[in-house]
Parts: structure tokens; C-alpha cells; sequence
């Protein structure tokens, strides 16, 4: 009967510690003696079960920054320079164009129309 009690008792208490066991961080640490797994982190210890960090994805698009500049690069120094300055240019008439109160009209979008037109021919 005894050994009984005990045997609930210790069921209960592994119960317990397998439902605390969820909650808690392990880590993984590798030592001269080999691997073991820890609560407290060790020097170069890993989370267990943490997710890797993904560092690239060779199949994403890049973004338009990067293709911007690959491109830019394929042009000659005289275009690149001018498609930066462009790039200047169609930031400030756009910006004067937000200013305006009502919609622009077709003589106050001129400047910053032939900057895109220019743009698009240059190939920027």
C-alpha cells in the first residue's frame, strides 16, 4: 500500500516537472567531454529549438534600391551623374507639387514631368 502512495505521489511530481519542463529555455552546450544540455546558458551555448537565423534568401527579388544601382552602374559616368542629380530634381518638384493647395495644372507639373521624361531616357 505503501508503494503505492509512492508511486502516485512520484507520477504527480513528474507530471508537474513535465508541464514546468514547456516553459523553460534549454540550451546546448558542447564541451571538451562532449555535448549536454543546460538551463543556464554556457559560453557559445545555442538555444534548443530556437529558430535559425535566416541570413539570405537567394530567391528574392531585390530591391528596387539595389536594382537601381546596378543599373546605374552599366551607364557611363556622365548619365550616372546626371541621373543623381535627377533624382534631386524630381524629389524637389514633387515636393513643391505636395505644397500646392489645389491639384496642378499642366504649367506647374512641367518642370517635374520633363525631369521623368529625361529620366526614363537615360534609363536610370
Amino acid at each position: 500500500m505503501n508503494q503505492g502512495l509512492w508511486g502516485v505521489a512520484a507520477a504527480c511530481v513528474l507530471a508537474l516537472g513535465a508541464s514546468q519542463a514547456g516553459a523553460q529555455t534549454a540550451y546546448k552546450c558542447t564541451t571538451r567531454n562532449g555535448v549536454t544540455y543546460s538551463q543556464v546558458p554556457c559560453p557559445g551555448a545555442r538555444e534548443v529549438g530556437a529558430p535559425h537565423a535566416k541570413t539570405s534568401d537567394r530567391n528574392a527579388v531585390p530591391s528596387q534600391d539595389r536594382a537601381r544601382r546596378v543599373q546605374r552602374q552599366s551607364l557611363p559616368p556622365e548619365k550616372r551623374e546626371e541621373c543623381n542629380a535627377l533624382d534631386q530634381t524630381l524629389a524637389d518638384e514633387k515636393a513643391a507639387l505636395d505644397k500646392l493647395p489645389q491639384p496642378p495644372t499642366a504649367a506647374q507639373e512641367k518642370n517635374f514631368l520633363n525631369a521623368k521624361i529625361r529620366y526614363g531616357k537615360l534609363h536610370c
